[in-house]
């Protein structure tokens, strides 16, 4: 394994696989995907490289279109489409660039992705069932693995590497919303839950009943109940908003603890608490390597917006459709 192929990670090399059947094989489609009427296919040129409707169609099937809007489907179907042309237009931008920089992946570093990839199909028996599935070749396969691992070859010289980030920054940063850096109080419990009349001295007779069961237990497990129809064994998570009578008595209590016939919402209850974790406050000394993530990954975010507006400025990209009925080049 060579040094360069330790950081590849899995889901960088796997989705590389949603475009292969749209990869370029020393600038020829893999067969059939061309129409009869090629240039028509053309939807935009990057430094003079095609890319091709079939390109936009493959990626515009690994986004999720918009959820919602006033606009008609088919608006909310082209605009996916252009985001999946964006997409590829960066792509071989950060490729052409990696190239210009002597960043390919080495035969070692393909070979490796192709085993892990295999490996992901079940062996050479799935990969080829993949293969003619796709209608693509091993080939085609290798070629797109080495484009995505000279882009993350790319990614990691020149935006992931050389962000520094001071103590002091980290404080600043600390210091500008601590709320962040919290662990949220959690409380789950096994709760009994009784469908009868909490205002009903038989039906307090009938959970005092139940709670004599629990108790009786060893372990004090509301687990050994069988329902008969009166009540419910469930697991809740309290929330003190929802439920302010269990939740300060899941507080007296701690875990382990079982409560006695309780009134809430209504209902009656006996709960058995399984997890009380309290809230807390982390210091910045114990938060002091999320907080570094979080600046690095924001000045990493900036830099990569700067470096496509720079890309783009410095390429020759002509457009001409992205629609799935565009014109494509006359």
């Amino acid at each position: 394994m060579t040094k360069g192929m330790k950081s590849i990670s899995w889901p960088v090399v796997a989705l590389v696989f949603c475009l292969a059947v749209a990869a370029y094989a020393d600038g020829q489609r893999p067969s059939g995907v061309e129409s009869d009427d090629g240039k028509r296919d053309v939807v935009a040129k990057v430094n003079g490289v095609q890319i091709k409707r079939a390109d936009v169609d493959m990626m515009a099937s690994t986004l999720e279109p918009p959820r919602t809007g006033d606009i008609g489907p088919e608006r909310k179907v082209e605009e996916v489409r252009k985001e999946a042309l964006d997409k590829l237009i960066m792509s071989e931008l950060l490729y052409q660039r990696a190239k210009a920089l002597g960043l390919a992946a080495t035969p070692a570093d393909i070979d490796h992705a192709m085993a892990r990839f295999k490996r992901g199909l079940g062996g050479e028996d799935g990969f080829a069932k993949f293969l003619q599935g796709q209608g693509i070749s091993e080939k085609d396969v290798r070629i797109q693995i080495e484009r995505s691992i000279s882009i993350k070859h790319l990614m990691e010289k020149e935006i992931f590497k050389g962000i520094t980030v001071s103590e002091n920054e980290q404080k600043k940063e600390y210091d500008k919303d601590k709320s962040i850096y919290t662990r949220p109080e959690r409380i789950t419990a096994v709760d009994v839950i009784f469908f009868l009349d909490p205002e009903d001295p038989v039906s307090l007779k009938k959970a005092g009943e139940v709670l004599k069961k629990i108790k009786d237990d060893p372990a004090h497990d509301p687990g050994i109940l069988s329902p008969d129809g009166t009540f419910i064994v469930r697991e809740l998570t309290i929330q003190k908003e929802k439920e302010p009578v269990l939740y300060e008595e899941a507080e007296r209590l701690g875990a382990g603890g079982l409560s006695g016939v309780l009134i809430s919402e209504g209902s009656l209850h006996i709960i058995k608490i399984k997890e009380y974790t309290p809230f807390k406050q982390y210091s910045f000394e114990e938060s002091k390597g999320f907080v570094a993530r979080r600046i690095r990954q924001r000045e990493q975010q900036k830099r990569l917006q700067e470096w496509e507006v720079k890309l783009k400025k410095d390429a020759e990209i002509e457009v001409f459709s992205a629609g799935r009925d565009g014109a494509g080049i006359n």
